[in-house]
């Protein structure tokens, strides 16, 4: 049984056709698998191909494939473009950064306190005392790590082993 996919036409003009190849070159340049797996879909689509050949020649779902073509219709090449969702700002500027990695690979101890290993609240405890920034710790649970003196100088070990 063939899917909806298969009766759907998809007929891009020369140009359109074109400025998919040419996304298809980036695409692999780049080295991003969801875009070329993206136009490889369309392409297919548009030259007739079944819908389970397309899903299994790329490894897609059909609602993959579905949902590229309905983007294609409704956006154009825009379709082709993955943005990067928008985070919150860091807190730390870079060069706050750079120092709280110097106080860490110092040791908790240069730091003022009185522990050999760094935990989470240590180090917001440094972030909030040199910097004025006030984190949760409550969701960056972590297991603490301590300076392993046979290590290379500055590297992070666990504290603890699990088993």
């Amino acid at each position: 049984m063939e899917t909806q996919i298969t009766r759907l036409r998809l007929t891009p003009s020369n140009t359109l056709r074109e400025q998919w190849l040419l996304q298809l070159h980036q695409a692999y340049r780049r080295g991003h698998l969801r875009l070329l797996k993206r136009i490889h879909a369309l392409l297919y689509v548009s030259e007739g191909k079944a819908a389970s050949e397309i899903m299994a020649t790329l490894q897609l779902n059909q609602q993959s494939v579905y949902n590229y073509v309905k983007a294609l219709i409704l956006h154009g090449l825009n379709s082709l473009h993955y943005w990067r969702p928008s985070s919150r700002p860091p807190k730390l500027t870079q060069s706050q950064k750079q120092e709280l990695c110097a106080v860490i690979d110092l040791g908790p101890e240069t730091a003022g306190h009185d522990c050999g290993c760094w935990t989470t609240a240590l180090l917001q405890d440094v972030i909030l005392t040199r910097f004025g920034i006030e984190g949760r710790t409550s969701l960056n649970r972590r297991k603490p790590y301590r300076i392993d003196k046979s290590a290379v100088p500055g590297t992070l070990t666990p504290f603890y082993s699990w088993r």
